[in-house]
């Protein structure tokens, strides 16, 4: 079961990795466009406030691009580490105590 699970999340972290480094990338307007922008609006239909026309600090294009650059990159990284021998080892350690007698 351990193998199974290792190589369901290893796919996962990949599969993430590759998402967020395109979303850095060629993807970025289209993650503002259908992600950012619209829970803006909703923040401000909830609190009755107008749309902020500046985008606050945490949301500006270079902290964005940098945040999903680093997370794809993590990702893949967590990607392959659970592909290596020691990654397999580490997750029968932690499902250890989870594993039926």
């Amino acid at each position: 079961m351990a193998d199974q699970v290792s190589t369901v999340a290893r796919w996962i972290f990949i599969a993430n990795g590759v998402i967020a480094l395109l979303g850095a990338t060629v993807l970025y307007r289209a993650v503002r466009t259908r992600f950012i922008d619209p829970w803006l609006r909703f923040g401000a239909r909830a609190t009755g406030q107008p749309m902020p026309t500046e985008l606050p600090a945490m949301l500006r294009e270079p902290f964005v691009r940098t945040w999903l650059f680093l997370m794809g990159i993590v990702m893949l990284g967590a990607g392959w580490y659970l592909g290596t021998p020691t990654g397999e080892a580490f997750v029968k350690h932690a499902l250890t105590p989870f594993a039926r007698t």
